[in-house]
């Protein structure tokens, strides 16, 4: 998407807030516009899980609120994503494992830092990362990331090449777009653990 801009084939990119802030900070050419028209529109991100697979779906549904009723989601994200220096890459995150616990297996792009990030030695980083370090924590259960196409993760997921993959949406009543529409048939969606709202990303402006 940056070399496009930087190509001239396309003249602006939408992206998450967070992600678009990475971007410049990694990219002196590029600049965020000032107003776009989705600015206003709130994602919310989840797990998605096969909606058969409901005792998935409780579990990290329980994790979730214990972590915004303790603190621990409101500092991950302040750690991860507010306060992080988006010059940086994100970092490795070390992995819980228990011995004999069962596996779940997570579908990664690594193609949204902070959020969603791949190292050069294929080892994912970032906040979703550190979120899921401490779901599998309270779980107690093992994680196995599997890596996997942004376009392909519904498919993997009904599949059930993996058995959770990161969503976002537009929740119903922020916006005049039609509840689940940004939901595939077949999957649910966890309680959201976190939101951002959309940004454009520009070359800057000769002056």
């Amino acid at each position: 998407m940056q070399l496009a801009i930087e190509s001239g084939d396309v003249q602006e990119i939408s992206v998450y807030k967070c992600v678009a802030e990475y971007l410049i900070a990694k990219n002196d050419k590029l600049e965020i516009v000032p107003d776009n028209a989705l600015s206003s529109i709130e994602y919310s991100f989840c797990f998605a899980v096969l909606k058969d697979n409901a005792e998935l779906k409780s579990v990290l549904d329980k994790a979730v609120d214990e972590m915004k009723s303790d603190g621990t989601l409101n500092k991950l994200i302040d750690e991860y994503i507010i306060n992080f220096d988006k010059g940086k890459t994100p970092p490795k995150i070390e992995i819980p494992v228990t011995e004999g616990a069962p596996m779940i297996k997570v579908g990664v792009t690594g193609d949204l830092p902070p959020l969603d990030f791949m190292t050069p030695d294929n080892i994912p980083a970032g906040f979703n990362t550190a979120l899921l370090a401490e779901v599998a924590k309270r779980l107690g259960k093992n994680i196995e990331f599997v890596q996997v196409e942004t376009g392909s993760r519904a498919v993997a997921l009904t599949s059930k090449f993996v058995d959770m993959v990161f969503w976002a949406v537009v929740p119903f009543g922020n916006s005049d777009i039609p509840v689940d529409i940004d939901k595939p048939d077949g999957l649910d969606l966890s309680t959201p653990y976190f939101k951002d709202s959309v940004a454009h990303v520009k070359l800057k402006s000769d002056k």
